[in-house]
């Protein structure tokens, strides 16, 4: 029976194929990614031509990205004049209507920003599919340079189960990561140029005396696990540093940016990761142990930067 049942596979399995496209969806635009920007393109789209047919895929089960619970709550700069007569514009415009603030609010909390966006949203009658990711494996598919479709699976779920194809005329990759650019082909690079391949002088590596590194001298801070253990603690590069201005193919630092209160009733505690290695701070833990034997107070303000949210005033926000 082994040998028969192999022979039916690929039969099987075209069978399958043409069954998921004869059930495929066809868009004039397909958006990958319900972050900001591609809300904006979804809602763009609508009001330029009401009938177009837009869908909006999500991975995750939310909207918004950065601009809602993607952890950035204070945005980088306030330029009013550079959202002028956007998209952007009518939805910090929305933030402060809800707060009934007389600014833009730039920053909201996580369930206004979403709120605001759900009602550009509905306006503009634009749906969005959540919990929905591109398979690893055949999630594009081609004619020539030009995208025909693209297969999804449901999120968190086995990637052959719950198959999907979108069929659109534009596809639109509005994504933090890039998965669909990155499964289409396009080209992509990582890592800093250096000062001379584009004339920028503060490119490339950055001298040690740039800012925010550990003190030299007697105060220096040991990196290695212990006297008679020489290995390098977690986290650190054994590679030396490369020559000031030139390229490297490293990945750049990743920061959090939390949403705190000094108001109890919006608090919640900050729960112990279930990976947990407490072995990950020790650079950390021996930086706060020097400024205690230095006689200094160590405050949170001294290991991180901590901003006031600007604009308007709102309960639970840090004060």
């Amino acid at each position: 029976l082994q040998p028969k049942m192999k022979g039916i596979q690929p039969s099987l399995s075209v069978f399958l194929l043409l069954l998921l496209s004869s059930l495929a969806q066809d868009y004039d635009i397909v958006i990958y990614g319900a972050t900001g920007g591609g809300l904006s393109t979804a809602i763009a789209a609508k009001r330029i031509n009401k009938n177009a047919k837009v869908i909006v895929l999500e991975p995750s089960n939310d909207i918004g990205g950065m601009t809602v619970a993607g952890g950035i709550g204070l945005r980088d700069t306030f330029n009013e004049f550079g959202i002028k007569g956007t998209i952007g514009e009518e939805w910090v415009n929305l933030n402060a209507k809800q707060y009934n603030a007389t600014k833009p609010v730039y920053q909201p909390d996580e369930w206004v920003g979403r709120k605001s966006w759900q009602i550009l949203l509905e306006k503009a009658g634009v749906t969005v599919i959540y919990n929905t990711t591109l398979v690893e494996k055949g999630a594009v598919v081609k004619k020539g340079t030009q995208i025909i479709s693209i297969q999804t699976f449901t999120t968190g779920s086995p990637q052959d189960k719950d198959v999907k194809i979108w069929k659109s005329k534009v596809f639109v990759d509005a994504s933090y990561e890039g998965d669909l650019a990155r499964f289409s082909g396009v080209s992509y690079t990582y890592g800093r140029e250096s000062r001379w391949q584009y004339n920028e002088s503060q490119a490339g590596v950055m001298p040690y005396s740039t800012f925010n590194n550990f003190p030299r001298g007697k105060n220096a801070i040991s990196a290695v696990v212990s006297p008679t253990d020489q290995r390098l603690l977690w986290g650190i590069d054994p590679r030396p540093l490369p020559p000031i201005g030139s390229a490297d193919d490293r990945m750049m630092g990743y920061s959090f940016r939390l949403c705190v209160t000094m108001h109890k009733k919006y608090r919640s505690p900050f729960p112990k990761p279930p990976q947990y290695d407490p072995s990950h701070f020790t650079l950390l833990q021996r930086r706060l142990d020097l400024a205690t034997s230095l006689g200094q107070t160590v405050k949170l303000s001294n290991l991180c930067n901590l901003l006031k949210y600007r604009g308007y005033t709102g309960e639970g926000l840090i004060s």
